[in-house]
């Protein structure tokens, strides 16, 4: 099945997005036939943030395949080509199904992870902070006791 795709990536230097877009390209072709690629300039988004576009012609195998490739790629739109109708087997339906369903649940694992690490850097933080607090009010308490005396 052919499709075309946008992909998308978003970061800061321009430079470095550009080349994170030409290593998903390289990627691709490792993977895949690639029938055309078209990658566009890197364009300032607010202040400091450059994005950069590329469209690509490639190849899928069949449901599940397609739903790798969104889930590896996550392109921001995807055309199927060549194709009036799709028919599948409900085997190749439920795989793709199912590898979107564990994807998802990786991603949870992992957010649910990076939330917990969050926490617990915040909590050292402001743990942190009021020990400094603490020492600077001894300091400024012994500073005004030699001061009045």
């Amino acid at each position: 099945m052919k499709i075309r795709c946008m992909l998308n990536v978003l970061g800061k230097p321009r430079e470095f997005v550009k080349e994170v877009m030409e290593k998903k390209l390289e990627k691709i072709k490792r993977e895949r036939k690639v029938y055309s690629s078209q990658l566009f300039e890197p364009k300032k988004v607010g202040r400091s943030f450059y994005s950069v576009l590329m469209e690509v012609e490639t190849e899928v195998k069949d449901f599940t395949d397609l739903v790798s490739f969104i889930l590896d790629y996550v392109p921001v739109n995807i055309e199927i080509l060549e194709e009036e109708n799709l028919n599948f087997e409900v085997a190749d339906f439920q795989s793709g199904v199912n590898d979107l369903i564990t994807r998802i649940q990786e991603y949870e694992e992992g957010i649910r992870a990076f939330s917990a690490s969050t926490k617990i850097l915040s909590d050292r933080l402001r743990q942190i902070l009021q020990q400094k607090n603490d020492k600077n009010e001894k300091r400024k308490k012994r500073g005004k006791k030699s001061n009045s005396g």
